[in-house]
């Protein structure tokens, strides 16, 4: 009784993961995403503020593994049915998440000044992601 208990969860959770596998797309995903950018500038005239965004482009290239956007770029570092976790390799330091049901992007960004290495900005986005829509 008790090995057919266990031998049932193994093929369960089997079955979940090669589920999970098969709902990750391939190819290369193009959102549009509307939302703002709170900027904290640092230094001698540190000051904050809020930027609207609309329309900006993010490419999902899920055979890469990437991010890419105008103002940012990451790679995966974790993705399942409902999320794909991003950072940046070198240089900024680049967070994120997209809710992939949603379509919610939360990113932070702090570039950092590649003479002095400290932190000049800091960049959180907070973006609501749909996908394109085709021009012509």
């Amino acid at each position: 009784m008790r090995i057919t208990i266990v031998v049932l969860a193994v093929l369960f959770a089997t079955s979940a993961v090669q589920a999970a596998k098969k709902e990750t797309p391939k190819g290369t995903f193009t959102l549009s995403c509307d939302g703002t950018r709170d900027v904290d500038n640092f230094g001698a005239d540190f000051h904050t503020s809020s930027v609207p965004i609309n329309n900006m482009g993010l490419v999902i290239d899920y055979a890469k593994r990437f991010i890419d956007t105008v103002e940012f770029v990451g790679y995966f570092d974790e993705i399942d049915p409902a999320s794909i976790s991003f950072q940046s390799k070198g240089g900024d330091k680049t967070t994120g998440t997209i809710d992939r049901i949603s379509g919610a992007v939360e990113v932070e960004r702090d570039i950092i000044n590649p003479d002095t290495h400290k932190l000049t900005q800091s960049n959180s986005y907070h973006l609501h992601c749909k996908p394109a829509k085709r021009m012509f």
